[in-house]
């Protein structure tokens, strides 16, 4: 049975236009009769913490260094990388805000991209440690701009 990380971060939570698409995507799948496992992660309803002096040199520490404060904090990272690693596909449910991804997806990403954990840095630049997997990206925007030449 496949795994599948959906992760949304929409305001209106199950009633965002991004996460609606998501949903019907996986519950197509669903109707296809497959058998997935969904683990949904909501940034909106689970925020993370910001990247911030403290958290970074949590990250950046070595293990056998880390206080336990900084433990916790790895740890909250970890768990993150785990539900990646774990995943057979990626679906993210994408609002659009101020014209930019929500800050609580970038918090996502400043928890699960880590050297020497999902990267590693080379002499011919960053290489990915994660295997490849599908990722499907639902992006929806709205508002103000719907029908203007930024739509």
């Amino acid at each position: 049975m496949p795994n599948i990380l959906y992760i949304s971060s929409s305001l209106s939570g199950e009633q965002g236009h991004s996460s609606q698409m998501a949903q019907e995507f996986i519950a197509g799948r669903r109707a296809q009769g497959e058998s997935i496992n969904v683990i949904h992660r909501d940034l909106h309803e689970q925020a993370l913490p910001h990247l911030d002096a403290q958290r970074f040199a949590a990250l950046t520490t070595a293990p056998e260094n880390r206080s336990a404060e900084q433990s916790a904090i790895a740890e909250q990272s970890d768990a993150l990388i785990a539900e990646v690693r774990s995943a057979d596909e990626i679906v993210i449910a994408m609002p659009l805000y101020n014209l930019g991804v929500p800050s609580t997806f970038k918090a996502w990403i400043d928890h699960i991209a880590r050297a020497g954990e999902t990267f590693r840095y080379t002499e011919n630049g960053p290489q990915g440690l994660l295997h490849d997997r599908p990722v499907h990206i639902f992006a929806a925007r709205g508002g103000q701009y719907v029908g203007t030449a930024m739509d």
